[in-house]
């Protein structure tokens, strides 16, 4: 399954939108994936904050899963300059918005928050 990468400058724009979805009640769930290896920093990063903001998330070694690691080398090549761990993949169940963004993004998992809170 091949997701849309939402580039850097533009992922925080589409978050806030979803967000909106979330409080309103038109969204019944919201699956975050975090697609990682063991010893990154920035995946160990995400995982932190999205705990901190009790956000539950699936995590899949891309070590362990060749296919998940020839899908993160897919979406990293796109981007520039190339930033590859973690990739995080949020689906929003009750929408066709899915968000895909590469790196320790604070601001993505704050705005997934923020208006929901």
């Amino acid at each position: 399954m091949v997701f849309p990468v939402v580039g850097r400058d533009t992922a925080h724009e589409q978050l806030p939108s979803v967000a909106n979805d979330c409080r309103a009640g038109r969204l019944d769930r919201v699956t975050i994936t975090i697609y990682g290896r063991q010893g990154c920093g920035q995946c160990e990063q995400t995982k932190k904050q999205l705990a901190r903001k009790g956000l539950d998330y699936n995590e899949i070694d891309i070590d362990a899963d060749e296919a998940a690691r020839d899908l993160v080398e897919d979406s990293a090549t796109r981007l520039r300059p190339p930033t590859v761990l973690p990739m995080v993949v949020v689906k929003h169940d009750g929408s066709t918005k899915t968000e895909v963004w590469h790196g320790f993004r604070y601001d993505n998992i704050k705005a997934l928050t923020s208006k929901n809170s």
